[in-house]
């Protein structure tokens, strides 16, 4: 896996990267890992006027004592791995009932899985939780399968 050390000015809250992201990797916004001042973190490639950078997000910034003009040291390689999502048991016992339930699941976007979980995780009530399982699952129901590749 190809890493890539370099430096690059802090403007407005990013990096710039300075290679051509996509020609290197196959993709203009690849899942990163980020190794900045010692600490490793997991982000995405941002693309913005045909150029590829890196967000600093501003807890970061702060926490690494970064400002604007600042030369920062980055190491990033490509992140094939999949994030896990922690399901709560009351989601996971809504979804399993179908096939169709657990497959739009596994569709939907890493992102909107966590989003839902943590829905469902942070209520406090039980009829919140509850309301909350029922949404998404209506969400899941109205979500579109992802369209197979014709075989040959």
């Amino acid at each position: 896996m190809d890493r890539h050390k370099f430096t690059a000015k802090m403007r407005e809250g990013a990096l710039e990267v300075p290679f051509d992201v996509k020609a290197e990797w196959g993709a203009a916004r690849p899942q990163i890992r980020m190794f900045i001042m010692g600490e490793r973190h997991r982000t995405r490639i941002m693309v913005y006027g045909g150029k590829y950078y890196i967000g600093i997000w501003k807890h970061l910034q702060e926490d690494l004592a970064l400002s604007e003009g600042d030369d920062v040291e980055v190491d990033i390689e490509l992140d094939e791995s999949v994030p896990k999502v922690d399901v709560p048991p009351e989601l996971v016992a809504a979804i399993v009932k179908s096939v169709k339930l657990r497959t739009a699941w596994e569709d939907m976007s890493y992102t909107h899985r966590k989003e839902w979980a943590r829905a469902v995780a942070e209520a406090k009530k039980p009829e919140t939780k509850k309301k909350r399982v029922a949404a998404a699952i209506a969400a899941l129901k109205a979500q579109k399968p992802k369209k197979k590749p014709a075989k040959r």
